[in-house]
């Protein structure tokens, strides 16, 4: 045993010495371990979100999508809104359903009334608490209205069940909701069938509202409950509703608490979901896929698919929003098959911790590898996605209004609460070979050109020969424009040099012709691809213009056919304009909305000279063209690759894209000139003498080696004594 007072004086100092470093040395090295860990991976990429992965092929198919979506309206005597809708109907968008909650009879005499039931396509929907006051409002409707109908009501009152039911036997053509019941009640929904039978009762209405939890489990839990609803899975102590033949649902409201921190994503979610459940339990026979006669579009038997829901109130979606609800409509309206994500008829989890959203594939638009998609982040941190390394986005808006740029490895960062539309397509690769296209019947014997279901926000334009001969004359051209906002006003808007601008037209944009893009006598043999597609630059606005070089004097099979490309000027299908297809498309980037204007170069930009070969129609021009707009080549993928080696021969004389004439109740605000902005000087800064100088919020001098050298040199100096 040690026996200190065997140590001399000196020998004791020395001791304790030893003994107070080796504490110090453990206790600093203990603070610098918990101040400085070591790391196994970089910050960087401990810092990037999580990445999620979408995965489909241009052959995946989960069924189609059949639905019935519908909007609301929630007063008809305004003006600005009903201006607005007629203004998108005439575009070809929100072609739906109209709802009018407890109309009056007023509303018949109303001019907006009257103005959406000119176009013989309208359907409303007349939502009313009682059969009574339904068949009150009906019979005057019927004195002065032909358009389809529905009637929604939010009770089915056993003593007026007769009258219901010889309402119904008088007027065929009227379709029944009902009865509107708030959450999912089986014992309800049971009750609305055993009162009134399919095809009397169109389907049985209900609602859904946010409960407690997060956004992404409220997505996820609506569709597990419409999953379960449209497939009779009863929870635990609810009824099995046994679902008569024909059986179909409505979602007719969706409710959310104040504090859900996105209500218009969170609602895309839903829509989402609806619209898979459903192409899960719908009979998928092709007889069957006609949208316009929805009496023979049956659920499975035992089944029953939510056929019909909300899209929500009209008047309260910003213009950005009523993109996203336009592509939601786009999915139905295209007949479109679900490609991502894998819902096959048993899978009540679709998503499965995935991000959320639903990719399809129209079944009623040129090009059998092109898609349209929703992708929905409802987390409330950053996602990353992966998307197939071999599909290409071709045009893209995020809930943000921005477009959406894949990095190299094709992967999409998402921000919290962040949404994004797309189409694009399979481009052709050793694994995703491009595949022939399924064409409706007008394109047989035709040159058609596909720039997907919206020109107006596309960068891409697919050339297929369904003619009988090669054609030798095919030519593209791109005009680039300065970005501003709104700028784009579909069926309307143009990007064209100043001389061929009709000065009379606002929609005109003044830009100039891009020479490096221009491409000219291009042969594409029948039964050939071309895909052309131009880069769009930050803060411009880019115009594609394909053609061929016939003078457009008849309509010749051997000049362009839009088969699905809508917003155009005389609707698909048919010829376009002039023969000339065309794609539009915006890019934000760089756009300082504090001054409403794009950056300027600080150094003089040449202008573009004048080109050796000819431009397009008429000259350059001689107004100065806007120096922030520079030439960016066009690039073209052929199937199969084929180099042109014909000399430019040909100038196209035709305006690339339709000007229908507007109706008096548009408005068109004239678009600003293209006029070089000077730079703004930058204040030279002053020397200010620095206030705090730290790293880490360390001060000079103080590095994590402190912390690891100070207590080994005081367990040493200890050790020594």
């Amino acid at each position: 045993m040690f026996d200190i007072n065997l140590l001399t004086r000196q020998e004791k100092i020395k001791l304790l010495l030893a003994t107070v470093f080796l504490v110090a040395s453990i206790v600093f090295f203990a603070y610098s371990i918990q101040r400085y860990q070591v790391l196994t991976k970089s910050r960087a990429e401990e810092a990037l979100p999580p990445l999620k992965t979408v995965t489909f092929t241009s052959t995946s198919d989960y069924g189609h999508i059949i639905n019935v979506p519908f909007i609301s309206i929630s007063d008809i005597t305004q003006n600005e809104i009903i201006t607005r809708l007629k203004q998108d109907r005439q575009n070809n968008r929100f072609k739906v359903p109209i709802r009018l909650t407890n109309p009056a009879l007023s509303v018949l005499e109303n001019q907006n009334f009257k103005d959406l039931s000119a176009d013989a396509r309208t359907i409303w929907i007349f939502s009313f608490a009682d059969f009574t006051a339904a068949n009150t409002f009906y019979q005057s409707y019927q004195d002065g209205f032909t358009n389809q109908v529905f009637i929604e009501l939010s009770s089915l009152d056993v003593n007026t069940k007769q009258q219901l039911t010889d309402f119904l036997s008088d007027n065929p053509t009227v379709g029944l909701l009902a009865p509107d019941v708030a959450g999912w009640q089986p014992s309800t929904i049971k009750s609305a069938f055993e009162y009134m039978a399919p095809p009397d009762l169109d389907a049985a209405s209900f609602t859904i509202s946010f409960p407690i939890g997060t956004q992404t489990e409220f997505v996820r839990n609506a569709f597990s409950n419409f999953y379960n609803a449209s497939n009779d899975i009863p929870a635990e102590g609810q009824v099995k509703i046994n679902y008569p033949a024909g059986a179909n649902l409505a979602l007719t409201r969706i409710f959310f608490e104040e504090t859900v921190p996105n209500k218009f994503v969170a609602r895309l979610g839903v829509l989402s979901a609806a619209m898979i459940s459903s192409a899960q339990t719908t009979v998928q026979t092709v007889e069957q896929l006609d949208p316009n006669n929805l009496s023979v579009i049956q659920s499975i038997q035992g089944k029953a698919a939510i056929r019909y829901f909300v899209l929500g109130e009209y008047g309260n979606f910003s213009d950005n929003e009523r993109e996203f609800i336009n592509t939601v409509i786009q999915f139905p309206a295209t007949l479109a098959t679900i490609a991502w994500p894998p819902a096959s008829p048993e899978n009540n989890n679709v998503w499965n911790n995935n991000i959320t959203g639903l990719i399809g594939k129209p079944s009623i638009t040129a090009g059998s590898d092109s898609f349209i998609g929703l992708l929905i982040n409802h987390e409330s941190s950053k996602v990353r996605v992966q998307l197939p390394q071999n599909f290409k986005i071709a045009a893209s808006k995020s809930t943000r209004n921005e477009p959406v740029t894949p990095d190299a490895q094709n992967i999409i960062s998402f921000e919290a609460y962040e949404a994004i539309s797309f189409n694009g397509s399979f481009q052709a690769a050793g694994t995703e070979p491009t595949a022939t296209p399924t064409l409706p019947p007008e394109a047989a014997g035709q040159l058609v050109c596909d720039a997907g279901p919206d020109p107006y926000n596309s960068n891409t334009i697919r050339v297929f020969n369904n003619t009988d001969k090669t054609i030798t004359d095919l030519e593209a051209n791109v005009h680039r424009c300065i970005y501003r906002p709104g700028k784009i006003k579909k069926s309307f808007y143009k990007c064209e040099t100043a001389e061929k601008c009709d000065p009379n037209d606002p929609n005109c944009d003044h830009g100039v012709w891009d020479q490096s893009s221009n491409q000219f006598d291009i042969s594409i043999a029948p039964g050939e691809w071309k895909t052309f597609t131009m880069t769009v630059k930050p803060c411009e606005i880019a115009q594609l213009d394909v053609q061929t070089h016939e003078q457009h004097v008849a309509d010749s099979v051997y000049e362009c056919y839009n088969v699905g490309s809508q917003y155009t000027d005389p609707l698909p299908p048919s010829r376009w304009q002039g023969g000339i297809s065309f794609a539009i498309q915006e890019n934000s980037e760089g756009y300082d909305n504090a001054t409403g204007t794009c950056p300027v170069p600080t150094t003089p930009v040449p202008t573009t000279p004048v080109p050796t070969t000819p431009v397009p129609t008429t000259p350059v021009p001689t107004t100065p063209i806007p120096t922030t707009l520079t030439s960016t080549p066009i690039t073209e993928t052929l199937t199969p690759t084929a180099t042109p080696t014909s000399t430019p021969t040909s100038t196209p004389t035709s305006t690339p894209t339709n000007t229908p004439t507007p109706t008096p109740t548009l408005t068109n605000t004239p678009t600003p000139t293209n006029t070089p902005v000077p730079p703004t000087a930058k204040p030279i800064p002053t020397n200010t003498p620095p206030q705090k100088i730290a790293v880490n919020e360390q001060p000079p001098g103080v590095t994590p080696w402190t912390y690891i050298l100070v207590p080994i040199g005081l367990l040493l100096l200890g050790l020594f004594l």
